[in-house]
């Protein structure tokens, strides 16, 4: 089967994941051709807007690390405008581009990949490069699947997850097959296991943070088992993420006084995966007053996440990775000290807990006012952990599931926005913690929609 790389975007993007028979009707003019060569599926792979640029915004937006002044609020479509308020439903365009597209276009973009590669032949001279190209297809789809379930389904339970509705798993280019949710179970079976056939065919080292390499999976599998609130599983794949890449920023050598302090593609990133919403980019979203007030004085993300607007004194977060509107997605060794240090408290390991979180904050204080942490154990350790955990993470896709798990396991959190004198309440428990698949979706797939 041959596919063309100039229509493979397209294609994806009008997916929508349903059977497909009225966009091919639309498309027959179209012709489905497909790069049968290593370097032609590679420049698939390292088309940004194919595969890192595609994220899903919607739980960033839905959580609660910024809040929009009215002339932001106004400023947003109405698609936003709704997501913002937690409403039941309508809260993805069909008139452009939406996470929902972008999640399965880079899936559809991966199994083109993965089935072209059926068909070239595996010989010494190649098989570097053809097992290079399947890890990437593989580990991005991994990341993509699960990228969404933290979107579309139920936080993993396992007493329910064998019932509870997950994703359609697409595994195959093929636009006639019908899309069918699978269980959360069957979900997170798939995601981790496409991440865990990725690794012995990538390497430990990438040419730069825009390719796949073995920390990248390791630590998909550590924030996978991390959301599943499998925290024996999730230290594991930390680890084994923090065996091959240990680099950190100390923020002692940056200049706090520059727009951007943090340099991009630094030593951290393991993976520059991204996301944008226009919600949360700087000129329209801020941060809470009791947020910011909780980086205390001393700790340097203060000045390096966040610069005040000398208009009304509310504070805008800079602290991206990227230097633009872009947000970071992809994980850091930073994230991978956290989820090592509350999986080692959680399961009693007091002293490498308190090593990580030190190790870690050194790197983030001035040196004067850091006081290493100590004599915490327990759930004291483990909450003081979440809170490092939230300042460190701010901004990084990773808060709406964050709440999603913990208020699994009893936490209780519930969110509240103002807008324009109406308060709006979305309460621990509530349905609407799941986002509803886009209705266009639904209606032209038959698929069940999530509980409203």
């Amino acid at each position: 089967m041959k596919i063309n790389i100039n229509i493979l975007l397209p294609l994806g993007i009008a997916l929508l994941l349903v059977s497909c028979d009225q966009f091919l009707s639309k498309k027959s003019d179209q012709q489905l051709v497909t790069p049968d060569n290593l370097p032609a599926l590679q420049a698939l792979l390292d088309h940004t807007g194919n595969i890192t640029a595609n994220f899903c915004s919607a739980g960033e937006v839905s959580a609660d690390d910024y809040y929009l002044k009215p002339e932001g609020y106004n400023y947003m479509v109405e698609d936003i405008q709704r997501m913002y308020r937690w409403e039941p439903n309508y809260v993805f365009s069909t008139e452009t581009t939406n996470d929902w597209m972008l999640s399965y276009q880079t899936v559809y973009i991966c199994n083109a990949i993965l089935k072209a590669l059926e068909d070239i032949p595996e010989i010494p001279v190649n098989k570097s490069n053809r097992d290079f190209i399947k890890g990437q297809a593989l580990v991005h789809r991994g990341f993509h699947f699960l990228d969404a379930a933290w979107v579309w389904c139920k936080s993993y339970d396992a007493q329910t997850a064998q019932t509870d509705m997950g994703l359609p798993l697409r595994l195959d280019p093929d636009f006639n097959l019908p899309s069918v949710r699978s269980t959360v179970q069957e979900t997170y079976d798939q995601l981790i296991g496409d991440l865990k056939a990725s690794i012995p065919l990538l390497p430990i080292n990438s040419i730069n943070a825009y390719r796949a390499s073995k920390p990248m999976a390791y630590a998909l599998l550590a924030r996978a088992y991390l959301s599943m609130r499998q925290y024996e599983n999730a230290y594991t794949f930390a680890d084994s993420c923090l065996q091959l890449r240990q680099g950190l920023v100390d923020f002692n050598t940056l200049d706090v006084a520059v727009p951007n302090s943090l340099p991009t593609l630094n030593v951290e990133v393991i993976f520059n995966g991204l996301f944008y919403n226009s919600a949360i980019y700087k000129d329209y979203g801020r941060i809470p007053q009791d947020l910011v007030n909780s980086y205390q004085s001393g700790d340097l993300r203060r000045a390096i996440y966040f610069s005040q607007d000398p208009t009304d004194g509310s504070f805008v977060f800079k602290g991206n990775f990227t230097g633009d509107y872009s947000q970071l997605c992809g994980p850091t060794v930073g994230e991978m000290l956290i989820i090592r240090s509350e999986c080692a408290a959680r399961l009693g390991n007091t002293a490498s807990a308190i090593t990580d979180l030190n190790f870690l904050l050194k790197n983030r204080w001035d040196p004067v006012a850091f006081l290493p942490i100590s004599g915490l154990q327990g759930d004291a350790l483990v909450q003081k952990i979440l809170v490092e955990r939230r300042k460190e993470l701010l901004m990084r896709d990773l808060r709406w599931m964050d709440i999603r798990r913990l208020n699994a396991d009893g936490a209780g959190i519930s969110l509240s926005r103002e807008v324009e004198g109406i308060v709006y309440h979305l309460e621990a428990g509530s349905p609407k913690f799941i986002l509803p698949i886009p209705e266009a979706v639904i209606d032209q797939s038959g698929m069940p929609q999530n509980p409203r």
